[in-house]
C-alpha cells in the first residue's frame, strides 16, 4: 500500500496486465479507509494507452460490491482489451489523501 497527498495529479501508481487476451474486463479495487483521505481518488483505466474511462471513488469509504472473504472489492469499470494490456492508473489529482492499495 502507498500514500500520496492531495496534489495536481503529478504523482501516480501505475498497475499494467500484460499479455492478455483480448475480451472485457472487469476492474475491481480495494484500499485502507481513513477519514483524511480522497472523497475523489481518480482511478483511471486504460486499454493499452488509450484512455477508457476514468473514475472517482470515496476512499474515506468502504470499497463495496464484491467480498471474496477477506477483502471489499469495488468495481472500477470494465475495460475492453484490444491490444493485450489493461493499465490502471491512480494519481493524487483529489482532495485528499490516496491510497493506492490493489487492483
Amino acid at each position: 500500500m502507498r500514500t500520496a497527498a492531495a496534489g495536481t495529479g503529478s504523482t501516480q501508481s501505475t498497475w499494467s496486465f500484460t499479455s492478455l487476451p483480448n475480451g472485457q474486463y472487469n476492474v475491481w479495487g480495494t484500499w485502507r479507509i481513513g477519514s483524511t483521505y480522497a472523497t475523489n481518488a481518480p482511478f483511471s483505466l486504460y486499454n493499452g494507452s488509450q484512455l477508457v474511462a476514468t473514475t472517482q471513488v470515496n476512499q474515506r469509504l468502504t470499497p463495496t460490491g464484491l467480498w471474496d472473504g477477506t477483502t471489499n472489492w469495488q468495481s472500477l469499470g470494465t475495460v475492453t482489451v484490444s491490444g493485450g494490456v489493461l493499465m490502471v492508473k491512480l494519481t493524487n489529482g483529489a482532495n485528499g489523501l490516496v491510497v493506492a492499495d490493489a487492483i
